[in-house]
Order: C-alpha cells, then structure tokens, then sequence
C-alpha cells in the first residue's frame, strides 16, 4: 500500500501502491495528468483512492487518487526538484560496483540528505515519468536519485521508464537541466528531443553512460554539458 508521510515540513511518498477497477491511470506514473485535481503548473503521482492518502487529491469521476507535486514551496517555482531516493533497483554496474569496492555501501550510506528540503519519491513509488508542464518562472530541472540533490556514488542509481517524447521539451523557460544518479543508458538517444531547445547548461552525472550521442548538438543554445 501507498501512503503519503510528512517528514519534517515537506510531504513524501515512500510505500506500495494499490490498484482499483475503477481508476484508468497508470499508477506509479508521475506526469502533469492529474484528472483536473492539481494546480495546472504542478505535476503530480497517480495512484488510487482504495489507498488511505491524506495529502492526496481525488478524481471523483475515476476515483483516481493524485499527488500533487507542489514544487513552489521547495524552494520555489523558479526551481523543480526532485528526489527519489533508492530503493531495490540494482544495475549490473552497481553489482559489479559492491563485489570490486568494499567501501560501496559505506560511500552510499555517506551522501547527504536533502529530504527535508525538497519532495521526494521513492522508487519503489515512481516507475514512469510522463511530460511535465511546470510554471512558466521555472528555469531551474532536476531529478536526483536517491536522497541528496546534488551528492553521487558511481553507479548507485535510481531507474524509471521516460514514457512521453516531451519530457519538458515545450518548457522554453527552462534553461539548466541536471539528472544525477539515474539509470539512463535506454533513453539516452532521445533525451535530447525531451528536453528544450533553450537549455543552456546540462548536467548528467553518474547516469551509467560511457559518451554522449550527436543528437545533443540539436540544442543549439548549449554551452555547458
């Protein structure tokens, strides 16, 4: 089961998600489909109302249940974060990672932990992310993996399927994109076209990639990778 938890002053979904006959939305998935429940600039998790979620919103229609991702108030609308802390996914390459480095677990159990400063999901929650539509201030993209913002150990990722073509790619405000410590060797090809062709700085770290497509070079406002 699903339930939403708040941890310090922000909300954050960590448990298993239910399933209803009722619901047609695709669980697990996070996206700006949010059955009219969320503020418009909001993306939200979807999952279903036979879940007990008291920061959650309800598509009475479908009796779909949403999480509203209300990103303004950490830190603010200029910039989306978020987290999805680690769960059972393990790559090949973090498998490989332990059995080499002793030291493994004890690197991973060092990263810091920004929980209490912006949303976070963890991975056993979130599998999808659809296209987002965010407020027309934000400038500022990130998806970290795991519980820092900005910490990573080579090769401990989160993993999620891209499902839309157009992740962000018709958010023209947005100029400074980070992934870290996500698993992104199946989408790396067409991770260019998700993204906006205004993104001037891209940071990609520890996403288990050797180099980088030609496809990049269609954001011709890039200057920083």
């Amino acid at each position: 089961m699903l339930v939403a938890v708040t941890q310090g002053s922000r909300p954050s979904l960590q448990r298993e998600l239910a399933t209803s006959d009722s619901c047609s939305a695709t669980p697990r998935r996070l996206s700006s489909e949010c059955g009219g429940v969320c503020a418009s600039h909001y993306p939200c998790l979807v999952y279903n109302a036979s879940v007990d979620c008291d920061d959650c919103e309800v598509d009475e229609e479908e009796e779909c249940e949403y999480f509203c991702i209300e990103y303004a108030k950490f830190p603010s609308l200029e910039e989306f974060v978020l987290l999805v802390p680690f769960s059972s996914y393990e790559s090949s390459q973090e498998a490989a990672a332990r059995e080499a480095d002793s030291d493994f677990e004890e690197e991973v159990g060092a990263m810091g932990d920004d929980t209490d400063d912006y949303y976070h999901i963890s991975n056993s929650a979130v599998t999808q992310i659809g296209a987002l539509t965010l407020d027309d201030s934000t400038t500022q993209f990130t998806l970290a993996g795991g519980d820092s913002a900005t910490d990573a150990v080579k090769s401990k990722v989160a993993m999620v399927a891209f499902t839309d073509s157009d992740l962000i790619s018709e958010q023209t405000n947005i100029t400074n994109v980070t992934i870290h410590s996500f698993n992104l060797l199946a989408v790396i090809d067409s991770l260019p076209s998700m993204l906006p062709s205004t993104v001037t700085r891209l940071d990609l770290v520890n996403t288990l990639l050797t180099s980088f497509p030609s496809q990049f070079s269609a954001l011709s406002a890039l200057n920083t990778l």
